[in-house]
């Protein structure tokens, strides 16, 4: 009788341990370690600033920035040294994405819309000469969406999202949302992504404040608003299994199951990037330097030289992350490179 009893609960225990893993998408929980070796590259660029930073890893890193100079808007790391091909293109890069080796997108003013597939850049779509695209992404590198805004003929500022359908860039339908222009934008599941965005006034100056809405297929909807002030700010980035948020202070798991409240940062610079490997390994940068999250606290990584250097742009890897950076009185435009230790 005994050993009846045992062959039946066996199997229902393994049976109930299974449905019990397979619920909602596996999170890493394993704290970050902060013991990294800090490298600086200068990037000799003074009439451009470098604002966005993408690659397929630490020895294949790209940077783009804004155009002053047309030649010196996209830079390339081989692991070694940044170099750019000095080509001359009529594009203002806002963002880079890269997908892989032979995917890689660039969007900009005018509405500019650049792809290399590793032969070169070519340009491969325009949303217009008076838009601007901030951002690039898709999920599993396809079915592509830009995010950016326009303004009209009074300078009300209008978000506007491209979604790329074949070859053809179509308009999605926004509901006329006014006074916002879309910053960001990252898919964490099929067909769902978060977008970040500032508020804008009718002049065309940026007001302080931020939104976050959640893009479902075409469906837009608003759920976080908040006014920035010193010390909170808005962003996400994306992990296996999910989506961290950063909601004014609060720190935030979002996935295609559930939320989950992380922590609350109480450090009162917080800046207006995050960038994450999990939930517990979380780079939040600073007005003075860049912290981390490992599940327990949140502690600077470091602190810059002088209070004119402030963070543009920041990009974590399997084992390094990598940071722009521009002194907003000389010009300088800096990449921190922070190695984890073995």
């Amino acid at each position: 009788m005994k050993i009846t009893y045992m062959m039946f609960l066996l199997p229902l225990l393994a049976w109930i341990s299974s449905c019990h893993n397979s619920v909602g998408p596996v999170i890493d929980r394993q704290p970050g370690s902060r013991n990294y070796t800090w490298y600086v590259d200068t990037i000799n660029t003074p009439e451009n600033t470098i604002t966005s930073l993408d690659g397929v890893s630490d020895t294949n890193v790209w940077a783009t920035s804004w155009a002053g100079d047309f030649k010196l808007t996209v830079w390339h790391f081989d692991g070694t040294r940044w170099s750019t091909d000095s080509v001359y293109r009529m594009v203002s890069p806002h963002r880079i994405r890269v997908f892989s080796a032979t995917s890689q997108w660039i969007v900009g003013g005018d509405g500019a819309i650049w792809n290399n597939s590793g032969a070169g850049w070519n340009e491969q779509g325009n949303a217009g000469l008076n838009n601007i695209l901030e951002d690039i992404d898709g999920y599993a590198g396809n079915n592509l969406y830009a995010v950016g805004e326009y303004f009209d003929s009074v300078d009300n500022a209008h978000p506007i999202v491209y979604r790329q359908n074949g070859s053809v860039w179509m308009k999605v339908n926004t509901r006329d949302i006014l006074d916002c222009v879309f910053n960001d934008i990252r898919f964490y599941a099929p067909g769902r992504a978060l977008i970040w965005s500032l508020k804008s006034l009718p002049d065309g100056s940026v007001l302080d404040s931020n939104k976050i809405f959640t893009l479902d297929g075409a469906n837009l909807e608003e759920i976080y608003s908040d006014v920035e002030a010193r010390g909170k700010s808005s962003g996400f980035a994306t992990i296996s299994g999910g989506i961290v948020v950063l909601e004014g202070r609060k720190l935030i798991l979002m996935n295609s199951v559930e939320e989950e409240n992380l922590t609350t940062i109480e450090e009162p610079n917080l800046g207006g990037f995050i960038e994450a490997r999990s939930t517990e390994d979380v780079f939040l940068t600073m007005t003075d330097g860049v912290a981390h999250y490992n599940g327990t606290d949140v502690r600077y990584l470091f602190k810059f030289p002088n209070p004119n250097i402030h963070v543009t742009f920041i990009k974590a890897f399997p084992g390094s992350v990598f940071i722009s950076a521009n002194d907003w009185v000389t010009r300088a435009n800096f990449i921190y490179r922070g190695y984890l230790q073995q």
